[in-house]
C-alpha cells in the first residue's frame, strides 16, 4: 500500500481549491479561494487537513471574512501584539460539517479520483457554505454572532469593537473599548486605546462636550 505522505496531502488540497474554483470561488495569493460578495465581504473558505497513513481528511471550514472590520482592527493593534491585515483570516466560521449532518469530512486514498471528491466538497460548499456566509455578510447580522466568541479572545473582542464603530454606534463603541481596557489584558490593551483615541479624533464630542 502507497502511504499518504505530505506530497500527496498537497496535491489533495490543491485539487479541491481547483474544484471550488471551477465552481465560482476566486483564487487570490495561489494558495487561497474565498468566494466575494458585495460590500466588502467574502465567504471564506478553510481546508483542514489530517494526514493518516492511508489517506488525507479534508475538514471544511466556512465562515465570512469582513474586510472592513480585519482592516480596522488590524491597523489599531500595535506594539507586541501588532498584526497585518490578511484576506485569508475569517471574521467568523466554523466546521462546514456544522451546516451538512457531519457529511462535509471529506477522505481521499490513493486510488481515489481527487477531482470527483473535491467537486463534491465544492458543491457542499455551494450548498450550505455560500449560503450561510451570505446571511452572516452584514453587519447588524455579524454583531450578535461576534458577541458570543468575546471570552475566547482571538480578536473577537476587537473585531466587536470594529463592528460597532463601522454601524455607526460610535458611543457605544467607546463604551466597549473602555471595557477592554479596564480587563487589563495585554492583547487589548493597546488595541483599546488605539481605537479610542481614533474614535474621539474623528468625533471630537464623543463622551460629552
Amino acid at each position: 500500500m502507497q502511504v499518504c505522505d505530505s506530497t500527496y496531502r498537497d496535491e489533495v488540497v490543491e485539487g479541491c481549491r481547483d474544484a471550488l474554483v471551477a465552481n465560482g470561488f476566486t483564487r487570490y495569493r495561489k494558495r487561497d479561494v474565498d468566494y466575494p460578495f458585495l460590500d466588502g465581504f467574502h465567504c471564506w473558505v478553510g481546508l483542514a487537513s489530517e494526514m493518516q497513513p492511508d489517506c488525507i481528511k479534508i475538514y471544511p471550514q466556512v465562515g465570512v471574512h469582513a474586510v472592513n472590520i480585519e482592516k480596522l482592527w488590524s491597523r489599531l493593534t500595535t506594539g507586541k501584539y501588532a498584526i497585518n491585515y490578511n484576506r485569508a483570516q475569517c471574521t467568523y466560521g466554523g466546521p462546514l460539517s456544522g451546516l451538512t449532518d457531519g457529511t462535509a469530512v471529506t477522505t481521499f486514498s490513493r486510488g481515489c479520483s481527487i477531482s470527483q471528491q473535491a467537486e463534491r466538497l465544492a458543491t457542499l460548499y455551494l450548498e450550505f457554505g455560500v449560503p450561510y456566509a451570505r446571511s452572516l455578510a452584514g453587519y447588524e447580522a455579524l454583531l450578535p454572532e461576534l458577541k458570543t466568541r468575546i471570552p475566547i479572545l482571538g480578536g473577537y473582542p476587537q473585531r466587536v469593537a470594529a463592528c460597532l464603530y463601522l454601524m455607526g454606534r460610535k458611543e457605544e463603541s467607546l463604551e466597549f473599548a473602555d471595557h477592554l481596557r479596564s480587563l487589563q489584558i495585554p492583547q487589548l490593551d493597546d488595541f483599546a486605546l488605539s481605537f479610542v483615541n481614533m474614535v474621539k479624533e474623528e468625533w471630537p464630542c464623543s463622551k460629552g462636550c
